[in-house]
């Protein structure tokens, strides 16, 4: 039987650079930030572009299939970057404190129950330096919403956090936020943007 982290094997095929990324690596070189985390690489997407770029990458994931290729991909294009398998429920995370300029979770932060991801919230910020950067996207409340009316079948376990029923996901929890809690949650970050896009908020802010 195929694991969920192989599952998601077949949507990290996706090599598309998301454009929140693109914007926050702007935004990193301006302000000449060079250590960035990218918080569960997948197959390394983001953290090949911004390798790419120059900056100093850092990566984990908990699938060891995904961490492979991530290094097969910077080899392929003569880059580098320090990965770890690790797994973000797995408290504290493999850092220091104030280690990194820049931190970056791009649809992974939402894959566990609230009590966790608040755990992992207060190890981004105690990784951050004073002034370092967040970029993250999460999904909306509103998305989940939607999916039920689309008549996509899942429990809600606690508020927000719902396990869907069939699929290839089955039994993976998924947090959907709402815009409040996402800045309650988010409150040591001053915020710098927020969009709405896909159904997914595109969070980016600066650690106070």
């Amino acid at each position: 039987m195929t694991s969920i982290k192989d599952t998601w094997l077949s949507w990290y095929k996706d090599r598309r650079v998301e454009d929140g990324v693109v914007n926050f690596a702007e935004l990193l070189r301006k302000a000449k930030s060079r250590k960035v985390l990218d918080l569960g690489t997948g197959t390394g997407r983001h953290t090949v572009y911004l390798a790419s770029l120059g900056f100093d990458m850092y990566g984990f994931d908990w699938s060891e299939n995904a961490i492979a290729i991530t290094k097969e991909e910077l080899l392929k294009n003569r880059l580098s970057a320090s990965l770890k398998v690790w797994d973000m429920n797995r408290i504290p995370l493999p850092y220091g404190d104030e280690f990194f300029d820049a931190i970056l979770a791009v649809r992974v932060l939402h894959h566990t129950y609230m009590h966790t991801i608040e755990q992992i919230v207060s190890e981004i910020v105690r990784m951050t330096r004073v002034g370092g950067y967040l970029y993250l996207e999460v999904p909306t409340y509103e998305e989940v919403i939607k999916q039920k009316l689309e008549g996509v079948k899942s429990d809600e376990r606690e508020p927000g956090t719902f396990i869907p029923l069939a699929g290839e996901e089955v039994g993976v929890p998924h947090h959907h936020f709402k815009l409040n809690e996402l800045l309650t949650v988010f409150a040591q970050f001053k915020l710098l943007t927020l969009e709405d896009k896909g159904g997914h908020y595109c969070f980016t802010g600066v650690r106070m």
